[in-house]
């Protein structure tokens, strides 16, 4: 079976630039208003990639992505599993893709507010 490979931000988009597709793995609520502004991009939520993970290409190197790089490590080695042979995890998620100044979409109406996960919600609107 083939590993599972590493890639920091830098090198992630190095290799999505040389054709890789980024799979982004996070939930739409907890995007935070972060995207990935890298053109082509897959998003599969983590729970249901199981389910749906059947259309990836096999062809492709394939760039797992989620918040912080514990979903994308877990997944990374499912899809080895599952018969595929190119599939990298992104190190750090969103969380160091933005952190290293890669390029990223961020909408300031979406992003997350709150002193605790249990309680974060949206921004609230202000009207101008």
């Amino acid at each position: 079976m083939k590993e599972l490979i590493f890639l920091s931000p830098r090198e992630a988009l190095a290799k999505i630039h040389a054709g890789a597709l980024l799979i982004d793995l996070r939930d739409d609520y907890f995007k935070n208003g972060r995207y990935y502004d890298v053109g082509e991009i897959v998003s599969i939520f983590y729970k249901e990639f199981p389910e749906k993970y059947r259309d990836l290409p096999k062809d492709r190197l394939l760039i797992l992505a989620d918040y912080v790089g514990i979903h994308s490590k877990e997944l990374g080695f499912f899809l080895l599993s599952q018969g595929y042979e190119q599939v990298a995890s992104l190190v750090g998620g969103i969380v160091d893709w933005v952190k290293d100044g890669m390029p990223t979409i961020i909408d300031h109406a979406e992003e997350l507010v709150g002193g605790c996960a249990c309680q974060l919600k949206k921004r609230k609107r202000v009207k101008e």
